[in-house]
């Protein structure tokens, strides 16, 4: 969230180019690939574990993305990129909250339940932001 502020942004771009950079090491050498690891031994089996490698590999494309457009002095498509990152890593959140829901609520297949909150976690927030 520190990134997305757009005051820091304009009274410290040393401090926000530092950042970014930190939040790019972390994601592609340490959460994505763990990610994919864990994917393959998820709970809902390879239907969620797919959802989840899925999910890591267009992490990765919008990090990528953001980047390059950063780099490339292209500031408005790089913050739409870094957005979309930013909603893709909001889904672990998302998928607690549906789950939880799911719990409290009685479902009566707990394994496709996970699964399509698997799935709906990350692809219904991006619907929505584009």
């Amino acid at each position: 969230l520190v990134l997305l502020n757009e005051r820091l942004l304009r009274r410290h771009r040393g401090l926000h180019r530092r950042l970014g950079w930190v939040q790019v090491v972390v994601l592609l050498g340490l959460v994505l690939p763990s990610s994919l690891v864990m994917a393959r031994h998820a709970f809902g089996g390879w239907p969620a574990g797919l959802s989840f490698a899925v999910l890591s590999v267009a992490t990765a494309g919008c990090v990528v993305a953001g980047v390059v457009h950063a780099v490339r002095r292209r500031y408005a498509p790089h913050r739409w990129w870094m957005l979309r990152c930013y909603v893709l890593l909001c889904s672990a959140v998302v998928l607690r909250l549906t789950s939880g829901a799911a719990g409290l609520v009685g479902v009566t297949d707990p394994e496709a339940a996970y699964v399509a909150a698997a799935w709906a976690s990350w692809l219904v927030p991006l619907a929505g932001f584009e």
